[in-house]
């Protein structure tokens, strides 16, 4: 499959900028066989460099990128950006992978104390829906959450979001998201936290 092929050039050349040499014939397979140390600096350059090709390709998120998620969550970082992670990517597949991360996140690493997803595009974000309760509910989760940055793939009905966020949202010092369009008025809100 090109897909693993490809994935594992990635690692080489990832593992090579650290100073390791991988052998040829280097496989997916032999991911989890490096030692640790590599592992990690390798998950954590995955999860930190933005996608420059102007393919996306699905079988890239499934082969490479949702593997490393898991592995990144596994160490259990205190603030996740899916930024890059999400650049790779196909658009109408972001929002399926951004609930998908997101029940991962709520599932592995429920301690977070940031979860960002920053606009990829220079100019202009892209929306794709209007988060829907699986969504909410997973951010919900996230019990020690202070900084909360959802600025493209979907926007957020506010009513929704203060109703699912936890009792213990105290926390949150930073929130930032687009709004889904609709009528609303203070007595709204009031009402709906109360």
């Amino acid at each position: 499959m090109q897909a693993k092929v490809n994935a594992a050039y990635r690692i080489r050349d990832i593992a090579a900028d650290f100073g390791a040499k991988l052998p040829a014939n280097f496989s997916l397979d032999q991911f989890l066989a490096l030692p640790e140390e590599l592992i990690h600096k390798i998950v954590e350059k995955l999860m930190a460099t933005r996608c420059a090709s102007l393919r996306r390709e699905a079988m890239e998120m499934k082969v490479l990128m949702l593997p490393v998620l898991r592995i990144y969550l596994a160490t259990g970082p205190r603030k996740v950006d899916l930024t890059a992670f999400l650049s790779f990517c196909p658009k109408q597949m972001k929002y399926l992978y951004l609930k998908k991360s997101e029940f991962w996140i709520s599932e592995k690493a429920a301690d977070i104390e940031e979860l960002s997803l920053l606009v990829c595009e220079r100019f202009f974000a892209s929306f794709f829906a209007t988060a829907d309760g699986e969504l909410l509910q997973a951010l919900r989760k996230l019990k020690h959450l202070k900084v909360l940055r959802i600025e493209e793939i979907c926007d957020i009905n506010l009513l929704d979001l203060i109703e699912r966020l936890p009792k213990s949202s105290q926390l949150l010092e930073y929130l930032h998201f687009s709004l889904h369009q609709f009528d609303i008025t203070l007595q709204d809100i009031i009402s709906q936290k109360n």
